[in-house]
């Protein structure tokens, strides 16, 4: 990918879940793998919502916003069946979970997590943010304006807000990027961009890589996601007996990387082995360099694909489509510009 001036930006829905009450830090403590009691007001963390069975039903970033409130924060579309899930396992306590659309900006590098920080900054001190919040247009659940994720973070960094302040936060960075003068400090991703970032970063999608089969090992999580001196949580067995053994699971998420124009490659894609023999797995995402340079995917390849090294990607449903010779590599991909 050519290198750009600037910061890579990409506004990025997302789906939000509000739970508060007297047990909430309570309930969502036996329910997430993340030790959410230790959050401090504001404190943030990553978190699974797990299966009886140890599948993934729900991958989310928490925020603690109060005493007894959080907000879950997870990919757009994956916020229905999260709540659906969460309301579930609650019985016999006073929780309540309101659904709650998500605005995000999402960004890569040090350089995009000091941008949202700033721009966080900006968001607060502005007069609208200030009227929306003391006029309470949503009582029953706090506003707030969070910057997710780090600069050390090959995941990139977000900063997320509540729709009903989506308004304040465009006009928070419209009013930025005029007062820059020209100066090209920043460039907005198109959707195969933004694919693209994501999957060089090598971070998994709920209802792509993360699906109720999903174990949290596969997709390279629980370092990420689960506490393993919090007490039990719903799926804890499956996690904890697979991290005993080392994390050895049936597959792992892989990255994919082949020449443009050699074959028409689409998501559900077959991967093979190198000499075609044996299938390995399906590819999850797909995206093209901006640059034209190659093409980039994901794929939960079986544990007899060492990486990196190459397979052969099958067009379409069946195996007698033209096929694709590609190099299968550990997440991130390195050496691929962000």
């Amino acid at each position: 990918m050519t290198e750009k001036p600037g910061i890579a930006l990409h506004w990025q829905p997302r789906d939000g879940i509000v739970v508060a009450g007297p047990d909430a830090t309570t309930y969502l403590q036996g329910q997430a793998s993340q030790d959410l009691a230790a959050l401090a007001v504001g404190g943030r963390a990553e978190t699974l919502i797990l299966s009886p069975q140890g599948k993934i039903d729900g991958y989310a970033d928490v925020v603690r916003l109060g005493e007894q409130s959080f907000v879950l924060v997870t990919d757009g579309g994956a916020g229905g069946s999260l709540l659906e899930r969460l309301m579930r396992f609650r019985l016999r306590v006073k929780v309540t979970m309101e659904p709650v659309g998500i605005l995000a900006l999402q960004t890569y590098g040090p350089a995009g997590r000091e941008l949202l920080d700033e721009l966080a900054r900006l968001m607060v001190a502005d007069e609208k943010y200030q009227s929306v919040a003391e006029t309470g247009v949503a009582p029953s659940r706090p506003l707030f304006v969070e910057v997710l994720g780090s600069g050390a973070d090959p995941n990139g960094s977000a900063l997320v807000v509540p729709e009903e302040l989506g308004e304040t936060l465009r006009s928070v960075v419209a009013a930025w990027e005029s007062g820059r003068g020209g100066e090209p400090s920043a460039y907005w991703l198109d959707g195969n961009e933004a694919t693209y970032f994501r999957v060089v970063s090598g971070r998994p999608e709920v209802g792509r890589e993360i699906t109720t089969a999903t174990i949290p090992a596969e997709v390279g999580l629980v370092e990420r996601t689960v506490s393993f001196t919090k007490g039990c949580f719903t799926g804890q067995e499956l996690v904890a007996r697979l991290d005993a053994r080392g994390s050895k699971v049936a597959r792992n998420l892989r990255g994919l990387l082949w020449s443009p124009g050699v074959g028409h490659v689409v998501e559900g894609a077959i991967v093979l082995t190198a000499d075609g023999g044996e299938e390995l797995g399906h590819l999850t995402s797909v995206a093209a360099d901006p640059a034209g340079d190659r093409m980039v995917g994901l794929a939960l390849l079986h544990r007899r694909f060492v990486p990196p090294g190459p397979v052969i990607i099958v067009p379409g449903d069946g195996r007698d489509g033209p096929s694709v010779a590609a190099e299968g590599r550990t997440l991130p991909l390195s050496g691929l510009s962000l």
